[in-house]
């Protein structure tokens, strides 16, 4: 579909005639709280090894002790064995997006006596945040860019397996399917989604034919997303079935899926609060002290109200340079503070140790382009400026086994 800058009549919503009291809120905003919590380092920089970072870590000791002095002392002793060391080669995974403004409509909106918001400025902060939900859907994910998995189609009726994907989904934007997560074997054509109906978990399709052989159990990705190009995420980090042999930014996990892997526990007849409890005493067994839990809201609730008078609120009211609103849980491993995240899918749980996680990238997550020394470019052809939005980078683990997760 051929790109368009905004008119007059696309920012017309904006201008104040319409709008006597106020500017319009952003409703397409929400928290991200994994996103804002992980820790940050801008330091993705470099091209030694192909452009990757090496992210070290120790999965077992040294063997060389023994009730026995001749297994250990002498020359030939056979329990003397070298620690086990292993990498990740980390690699770096791109986000771009970007914003049409027609030069009539910058210059219309520029003043207050015109519009209370200007074009450039909220259209760049939706670009922003569009930037921000696809880095905070990254963070759950496995790579994959995976949206939502149709369950059933009806003309242009999309039902979602999982609900709460439809919430991934925003009107207008473009998408693409095909019959693996992978991305492997699209079906050719594209379109766009005209509706989104989170309540039912469904989407409307403006011509779902338009993509050739769509339907039942097809994977629907964003345009471009697709391939196993996407950031890596909790979700390939710890997966809930233990790593095979499978290289993870070159590593073979088989070998040890619980130091290399996480921890996991896949029991949906127990309550949320006994799955915290137990990967957290699992964690705890192989040296890790988790402090942090995501649900996503639906199962924050289900455990609040489990809780009922037992729960600790604490929190700064949905701030997130204060805290979240977060429930206290005792484990053997000690007190972990559980947060309500809406990107974190709703058939999953993790238990954190945060300490273990940082997320590196460059220049900023995300950041404007500047690349020519101008935040904005003229665009050939048209009396229009593109804004450019753009990140460089990727989620690391420095102990997959301190971390855990659980089926909800």
């Amino acid at each position: 579909m051929a790109s368009t800058p905004m008119t007059l009549t696309d920012f017309s919503a904006f201008l104040k005639r319409l709008y006597p009291d106020k500017a319009p809120e952003n409703v397409a905003s929400r928290n991200r709280v994994w996103l804002t919590m992980v820790p940050k380092a801008e330091d993705f920089y470099g091209f030694e090894s192909g452009g990757t970072m090496a992210i070290p870590l120790q999965y077992a000791n040294p063997g060389g002790r023994s009730a026995t002095a001749a297994n250990v002392y002498t020359a030939l002793g056979d329990q003397v064995t070298a620690g086990k060391y292993a990498r990740f080669l980390l690699t770096r995974s791109s986000e771009f997006a970007g914003v049409q403004l027609g030069s009539e409509v910058l210059h219309a909106s520029k003043r207050d006596a015109g519009a209370f918001a200007a074009a450039r400025k909220s259209e760049v902060d939706g670009m922003l945040d569009e930037l921000g939900h696809a880095l905070s859907l990254n963070l759950y994910g496995d790579g994959t860019g995976v949206r939502g998995t149709c369950s059933t189609l009806s003309v242009n009726l999309v039902t979602f397996t999982v609900a709460d994907d439809a919430k991934n989904f925003r009107v207008g934007m473009t998408v693409e399917s095909g019959p693996n997560a992978d991305g492997s074997s699209l079906n050719a054509g594209n379109t766009t989604v005209t509706n989104v109906d989170e309540d039912n978990g469904q989407i409307t399709l403006a011509s779902a034919a338009a993509m050739t052989g769509f339907g039942a159990n097809d994977f629907l990705f964003e345009k471009g997303d697709s391939g196993n190009i996407k950031m890596m995420g909790l979700a390939g980090w710890i997966p809930l079935t233990a790593p095979s042999a499978t290289t993870f930014f070159g590593l073979d996990r088989s070998v040890d899926t619980t130091r290399l892997g996480g921890v996991r526990v896949d029991n949906t007849s127990a309550s949320i609060e006994d799955n915290i409890m137990t990967v957290a005493e699992r964690v705890f067994r192989v040296g890790g002290k988790p402090d942090c839990v995501f649900l996503n809201p639906v199962n924050f609730t289900t455990l609040s109200k489990s809780y009922s008078a037992k729960i600790e609120f604490e929190g700064g009211g949905g701030s997130a340079t204060i805290g979240f609103e977060t429930i206290k849980v005792a484990t053997s491993a000690g007190i972990v503070k559980v947060y309500p995240d809406p990107d974190c899918p709703t058939n999953r749980g993790y238990v954190l140790t945060k300490k273990t996680w940082k997320f590196h990238h460059m220049l900023g997550a995300p950041h404007i382009v500047e690349d020519d020394g101008l935040m904005a470019v003229r665009i050939d052809g048209k009396d229009a400026i593109m804004v450019r939005g753009r990140c460089y980078g990727n989620l690391a683990c420095t102990a997959p086994a301190h971390n855990g997760v659980f089926s909800v």
